[in-house]
């Protein structure tokens, strides 16, 4: 099966971890078919998958991990629908893995230091896809929200900015992603914000 997953023939990897489940029930076969199924762009059975391994399975030793992928999936599935409220989805979940991930923790680890950049990115999405919206359709509170998390995301992307180990995306791309949230995005809500507070006539 995972000589058919990395040669990208996703349906035949499903099929044989579909019949290695009936026999092999573990946390490692539920995740990797949520794997294959992710990959399909089947989201909805991806989540599924991922929800009943972190229901059956999830522990303290791989809750994070789990909730990060099933993050991962609603990201996709945001993604592809351009839905707002996936994009919350995948950030609660996500949140909810750097919490989980920080308790377990002495001291902060890449695994936690990566779970606080996908948190900045999900906060920049959602302030993007609000920002890309239909005025119409933008509620005060999700605008209000969105102001709140931008500057959560800044704030974690400024601290690593000052970690010399992560080197997910060069600095120079990440310095960019800090300017860009500090102005065109936080611009771009605080009018929106504005016109949603402003009275009708």
């Amino acid at each position: 099966a995972i000589v058919f997953a990395e040669s990208k023939r996703m349906g035949s990897a499903l099929e044989i971890l579909r019949k290695v489940r009936d026999s092999l029930d573990n946390i490692d076969v539920h995740v990797n078919i949520a794997h294959c199924l992710l990959e399909m762009h089947d989201y909805s059975k991806a989540i599924e998958s991922y929800e009943f391994a972190l229901k059956k399975y999830g522990n303290k030793n791989n809750k994070a991990y789990i909730m990060n992928l099933l993050g991962k999936a609603w990201y996709s599935r945001g993604a592809k629908e351009r839905s707002l409220e996936f994009f919350q989805k995948a950030l609660k979940n996500v949140e909810m893995a750097l919490e989980v991930a920080r308790q377990n923790e002495t001291s902060q680890t890449k695994f936690s230091a990566s779970l606080m950049y996908n948190v900045a990115l999900l906060h920049f999405q959602i302030a993007e896809t609000l920002r890309r919206s239909n005025s119409r359709e933008r509620k005060l509170q999700d605008i209000h929200d969105a102001m709140e998390g931008l500057n959560v995301g800044l704030t974690y992307l400024k601290s690593l900015s000052n970690i010399d180990e992560f080197v997910m995306i060069p600095k120079e791309e990440l310095e960019q992603r800090i300017q860009l949230g500090e102005t065109t995005m936080k611009s771009a809500l605080a009018v929106s914000y504005t016109h949603l507070t402003l009275p009708t006539n």
